[in-house]
Formats: C-alpha cells, structure tokens, sequence
C-alpha cells in the first residue's frame, strides 16, 4: 500500500507533527510504501522519519490559504499524480479543503485527521468547511476522543468518524526521580497553549515558593510578548525559557510536576509523554483533550478552565505534598497501556486495510 501523509509544515515541533511522524514511521516498519508532502516550510523535519519515507514539500516559504489555494492544488495535483498513492491522510482536516476536491480528478482513499476539536475554528470559513468536506468526502475521519466523535456526528451528520488517540510518541524505560524543584510546561507560543495564564498562575505560586522553577520549552510569535510578561512582574528569576530540543526527555527527567495551560486541546501529547516518565500532571479542564488523560486526583489535577486561582492552589498542593506527588507518578505509570504504541499502530493498519 502506497500511503501520502499531507501535512502542513514538517519543520514544526508540535504535537502533530510528532504524532504524524511516530505513525508514519510504523507504518514504513510494516511495509507499506510511505510519503510524507509538506503544504509549506521545505522537507526538513524536526522529528526523526525513516530514511525510506520519502519527503516532498508544494512550498520552501510560508504561503497564504486564500493567496495561494488554486496555485497550492495544482501543484498538490502534480505530485499526486507522480506518487500514485492508494491513501492519502491529512495531517489536519484543515488540509481536507484540497484533498477532498482533488479526488475527482486523483484516484485515492481519503483518511482525514482532526488534531484540534470540532470548537476550535481558526478563521471564519475554512475549519467548518473542511471538516464538512471530511465528514462528507473524507472514505474516514479520525478523531482524538470519543467528544469530538460525538461532535462529528451532531454537527456535520458524519458517519464515516473513527476514534484512535495519539500513542507516546518517546520510547524509554525511564522515570523522573520528582525530587528537583521544578515545574514543566511544554508548547508553542500561542493563544491556544495558554502560556499567559500560566505565568500569571506562577505569580501567585512564587509568592509561596520562590525557590522552584517554571520551565517553559517553545517557540513561536507570542515568545516574545510572554518574556515581556514575565520581565513585568518581576519572575525573571523562578521562569526559565527555553528553545525547543531534540532531547526533550532530558526536561521530562529533570522535572516534579508538568503543567499545561491551553485554552483549547485536541489530545495533548506533552501530557501522554508526562505521564510516561511518572510526571504528576495539572491542567486546566479545557474542553477536549485533558479529561481524556488526567484522570483526576488519582494520576494528577483537573482545574477549571480559565481559572488562574485555581491553577496556582493545584501547583502549590502537589509542589507542597512529595508523598501525593510521587502517588500521582505512580499511578500515571500504570495508565499507559491504552496509549502504547503498538497497540495504536494496529488501529491504524486495521483501519487502512479496511479502506
């Protein structure tokens, strides 16, 4: 079987492009002829693929949605046409709005991958449109979580909608030892990943316990402004910002909690991957995504979305009480089999069989 992943930008270093990678990598691993076309952003990966995946890329630049849509699908088109794929999937339904239209012209299975949820509309037009255009054209339409299953079904009638989560993307036997005074966040820095509220959170914390760290690991267009936040009210001290690495588990191992702070989720894998190294986890009870992983108050915290008070009593509980800590790590361990990558990645060849 000759597969296409269609992925916006491979040089990114979020969750989806992690994701994306850790499956099309098994996939090559169970014999299929695997291709992976980047929108934008030129063939250089953050994440490790195999050397027989082959990359391509429609644009070395960013482009535009509305600029760029007719002269994107006909470069897409060519490339299809040279590949020949039996599957395409989406990394993104967003990307849905080209390969939906281009199977009149292109003989493929369509396999359409929300990452975010069915909430998160990130203009006015094209999230409803494409995810209308998967619901309708896509031959299957994968979610994270059972919600947004729902939600697939309620608002866009879809009857072609599978639910398989994202699997720990980071292989390892290891465990962080939870006694370093320090707090974890991971993600870009955007609106979504909520790192505003989290530092306005450790203000509160700080007060208490200035001798632990936040250590936040990312980038993007908001790193900026969230340096200047902390710079006003005075954390220069107790938050650290870091870049994002390849050697990410060297954070995992060096933390006591991880904490995450987004307005809006599909299924983070940063808290999967906490989870993994014994890492009590807190998180705001944004609409999908958490509640799915955090089992509350047995592996980690769930605080209600939004609420900064709230967020900061949960981090000083679990920086205050070792013992709940080193329970919540333990029972994190404990709760991977359903997210263990084996067992995902026969989900996927089930389904791609069954195409």
């Amino acid at each position: 079987m000759k597969i296409v992943f269609f992925i916006n930008d491979i040089s990114c270093s979020g969750g989806s492009e992690r994701a994306a990678s850790v499956i099309a990598n098994s996939l090559v691993a169970s014999g299929m002829e695997v291709n992976v076309l980047a929108w934008m952003g030129g063939k250089d990966s953050f994440f490790y693929l195999d050397p027989k995946i082959k990359i391509h890329s429609l644009y070395e630049e960013k482009v535009n949605i509305y600029k760029s849509y007719l002269p994107s699908f006909l470069k897409y088109h060519k490339v299809l046409k040279e590949i020949k794929p039996d599957v395409v999937i989406d990394v993104c339904t967003a990307l849905t709005i080209f390969s939906a239209p281009l199977r009149i012209f292109r003989n493929y299975k369509l396999v359409s991958w929300e990452h975010f949820n069915t909430s998160v509309n990130w203009n006015p037009i094209t999230p409803r449109l494409s995810r209308w255009l998967a619901a309708k054209f896509a031959t299957k339409t994968i979610v994270l979580t059972q919600r947004d299953k729902e939600n697939y079904s309620n608002y866009y009638h879809a009857k072609n909608v599978v639910c398989i989560p994202n699997p720990i993307t980071i292989s390892h036997s290891k465990q962080a030892d939870l006694s370093s005074k320090v707090v974890l966040a991971i993600g870009r820095f955007t609106n979504q990943k909520g790192f505003d509220r989290l530092v306005e959170a450790w203000r509160i914390v700080a007060r208490e316990k200035n001798d632990w760290k936040l250590k936040i690991i990312g980038d993007g267009e908001l790193r900026d402004t969230i340096s200047a936040q902390i710079k006003a009210l005075g954390l220069n001290q107790t938050i650290e910002l870091h870049l994002p690495t390849k050697n990410i588990e060297e954070h995992y191992l060096k933390a006591s909690i991880y904490a995450m702070s987004s307005r809006f989720e599909g299924l983070p894998l940063v808290l999967i991957e906490a989870k993994s190294y014994g890492l009590p986890t807190i998180s705001f009870d944004c609409e999908t995504g958490p509640r799915e992983i955090i089992r509350h108050q047995l592996d980690g915290l769930l605080v209600e979305n939004g609420n900064i008070e709230l967020l900061a009593q949960g981090i000083l509980l679990l920086i205050n009480n070792e013992d709940l800590r080193i329970n919540y790590g333990n029972e994190a361990l404990q709760d991977l089999d359903r997210f263990n990558s084996e067992r995902i990645r026969k989900q996927w060849l089930n389904l791609l069989k069954s195409l």
